[in-house]
């Protein structure tokens, strides 16, 4: 099992939300600090839940974290695809280093969706979750972050 403990991002507050960066509007600021909200979130989650002795197993209390965490990173996945933050069209270095740290919002949702328990779906979460994988893979492949050659393509279920 492997643990996100090992990257340390700001809580909350910490980064963004307007971080005395006098370029970005104070609306900017505010909607980016709201996004790192939901994001922060459901990454505290994802720890609670690894960090469980009950972590993989489907204990009420333990899905329910696990449910909360999806909605919050599906909630911030959906505003990314909204604010457009990342775009094919840029590099790396283009990226505005406060808005790195939402890179890593399609493999927390990965992480997350192989936490749920629930054996007559678990094809499902196994295809959900290598999908957002994937999309990690190729948004870093994009910036120059991971190899070129990503694993293959699944045929749809």
């Amino acid at each position: 099992s492997s643990s996100w403990a090992g990257v340390k991002m700001a809580a909350p507050g910490g980064l963004g939300g307007g971080g005395g960066s006098s370029s970005s509007s104070s609306a900017e600021g505010s909607e980016e600090s709201r996004l790192w909200e939901l994001v922060a979130g459901g990454w505290r989650l994802l720890e609670e839940v690894e960090g469980s002795a009950e972590a993989s197993s489907g204990a009420p209390a333990v899905q329910s974290q696990v449910q909360r965490g999806l909605a919050l990173l599906e909630r911030a996945a959906r505003a990314l695809a909204q604010l457009d933050l990342f775009s094919r069209e840029e590099s790396v270095e283009e990226v505005a280093s406060a808005d790195l740290r939402f890179l890593l919002v399609p493999a927390l949702l990965g992480a997350l969706v192989l936490r749920q328990v629930a054996p007559e779906r678990r094809l499902d979460h196994l295809h959900r979750a290598r999908d957002a994988f994937m999309d990690f893979l190729r948004l870093c492949r994009g910036y120059g972050l991971a190899p070129r050659t990503l694993p293959p393509e699944l045929p749809p279920p």
